[in-house]
């Protein structure tokens, strides 16, 4: 099941960082329940979502339109 949150977040231009299959090519996706994965995943959008933000947003933006009605 897909959690719309997610696109939401990421529209606005907020790093998220999740483990959802369905939305892995939004965000900082790490596998299922892998800690250094997810460590990993918060020190690069720490470093770099700044730099990549109309980036993210357009990729959001694309998934949006994907799930949309």
């Amino acid at each position: 099941m897909l959690n719309y949150i997610y696109l939401e977040v990421a529209y606005l231009g907020f790093p998220i960082i999740h483990n959802s299959p369905m939305c892995k090519d939004i965000g900082y996706y790490y596998e299922e329940d892998n800690i250094d994965q997810m460590l990993e995943c918060i020190e690069e959008a720490k470093k770099h979502h700044h730099k990549r933000l109309s980036m993210y947003r357009l990729n959001a933006l694309k998934k949006i339109h994907e799930y949309s009605v």
